[in-house]
């Protein structure tokens, strides 16, 4: 499950593409990580990313590098190749360190053993420390999962973006309990952002709740269901008024 804001409006009205916002920030993503609020929950991943160039050596590659926390590897179902992934010591510590995916690590290093390396990310060194495992292409024709670069989203924020830590995240992953709890997980989420905006009437949410579903009948219930129950609300709304 995927948060992400909505489109921004220039002063002459036109819109951005979706995400384009700057709705969602790093508070938001711990307090949606509250096991007594939100149960159906079992771990968030804020994100923000950027397309930069990593050099090694004579070797240079452009990528796209994301800034997030330890959670990524368990929401996104990846395990390492060799060496480690970002820690909590890594996040809160801000260190400069690097996981690499496997074809960012082939097009930099070749056949030489990446981990313990340094890269540079927009003038900043930085330690590989591991390499994820391969997947293959994602869905999309313009990106691959296997070419990529992680770092903790401290050293993204200050390092890499040179932004401020309170500044807005990019999108927020979550992952639900189990695939039964999927419906739940989105409530929860949902009720704790509008909480969090003090937004009262649910259609003027400024983010989207994109769940990634499977072809069947059971995700198809739980679409129509997650619907009904932001109908629900704000049709009670409207009739308190």
């Amino acid at each position: 499950m995927t948060v992400t804001p909505g489109s921004t409006a220039s002063l002459q009205g036109v819109k951005g593409g979706l995400g384009s916002g700057s709705t969602l920030t790093l508070s938001d993503s711990q307090a949606l990580f509250n096991h007594i609020d939100s149960p159906a929950i079992q771990s968030v991943a804020p994100l923000i990313s950027s397309r930069e160039t990593l050099t090694y050596s004579s070797s240079n590659w452009t990528t796209t590098v994301y800034g997030t926390t330890p959670s990524w590897l368990s929401i996104r179902s990846r395990t390492m190749e060799a060496g480690r992934f970002i820690t909590s010591g890594d996040a809160s510590s801000g260190s400069d360190v690097i996981v690499l995916g496997a074809i960012t690590a082939q097009e930099l290093f070749g056949n030489s053993f990446p981990i313990g390396r340094s890269v540079d990310v927009a003038g900043q060194l930085m330690t590989v420390i591991g390499v994820l495992a391969p997947v293959g292409n994602g869905t999309s024709a313009t990106s691959n999962q296997d070419d990529l670069a992680i770092v903790p989203i401290s050293t993204a924020q200050e390092a890499v973006l040179g932004v401020s830590p309170t500044q807005s995240v990019q999108s927020i992953l979550i992952k639900a309990t189990c695939a039964k709890t999927l419906s739940a997980a989105y409530q929860e989420a949902d009720k704790e952002l509008l909480m969090l905006h003090g937004i009262t009437t649910p259609p003027l949410a400024s983010w989207l709740v994109k769940i990634k579903h499977s072809p069947n009948a059971h995700s198809s219930r739980i679409r129509r269901s997650l619907l009904l129950g932001r109908l629900r609300r704000s049709l009670l709304r409207i009739n308190r008024w």
